[in-house]
């Protein structure tokens, strides 16, 4: 059974607010993923398969183009407590595909202290509205300096980049784009044929 509606009944009488030290001390049944936006849980559904092989393809790319430089990449379930703030972070994400390119950020081997470099998250019919809104605004103030939105249906990339001013600017992406660069990786290109081959 899951957890979640015991969670919600417990935040709608006590209007708690939840941090990590909660999340991490859950029982959940097998499979079962929540976020914390603000202390509030959000389910997270299991991710189909096309979501994984797109997933997969992003995380093997980006791992590769890594291999030897000071950046990491990661792909989900990985914990990244935006606020750095350890056991009392109230925003934990778990990104499908996420680049961090300070070790200090990793030094806790359970979870990512800090905001990624670089994110990304395949959408699905679940995730959409959260993705494309509540997520995209919390990695905008938190500071994520580039976030790319993939639509598995349509094989198409959303590319924003964090400006000055700490709004979001969008990168235009060709519909036939074969590959696209990473702003804030200097060199590397996403090859988007083996991103959706398997789609």
């Amino acid at each position: 059974m899951s957890a979640l509606p015991k969670l919600q009944e417990k935040q709608d009488r006590e209007n708690i607010r939840y941090s990590y030290e909660d999340y991490a001390a859950w029982q959940l049944a097998e499979g079962e993923r929540f976020e914390l936006i603000e202390g509030v849980p959000y389910a997270m559904a299991s991710p189909s398969r096309r979501h994984q092989d797109i997933a997969g393809a992003l995380y093997m790319q980006l791992r590769s183009f890594l291999r030897g430089r000071r950046c990491s990449a990661f792909i989900a379930p990985f914990d990244v407590c935006l606020n750095a703030k350890g056991n009392k972070d109230k925003d934990v994400v778990q990104p499908d595909v996420f680049v961090v390119c300070s070790e200090a950020k990793l030094k806790d081997d359970k979870r990512c202290n800090g905001v990624p470099d670089f994110v990304i998250e395949v959408l699905s019919h679940s995730s959409h509205r959260h993705d494309m809104f509540v997520k995209f605004d919390k990695y905008r103030k938190a500071g994520v300096r580039e976030y790319w939105l993939i639509e598995p249906l349509e094989k198409s990339v959303m590319k924003f980049v964090l400006n000055a001013d700490g709004s979001y600017v969008q990168f235009p992406v060709e519909p036939d784009a074969v590959k696209i660069a990473v702003e804030v990786l200097p060199g590397c290109e996403i090859d988007l044929e083996l991103v959706f081959e398997r789609t």
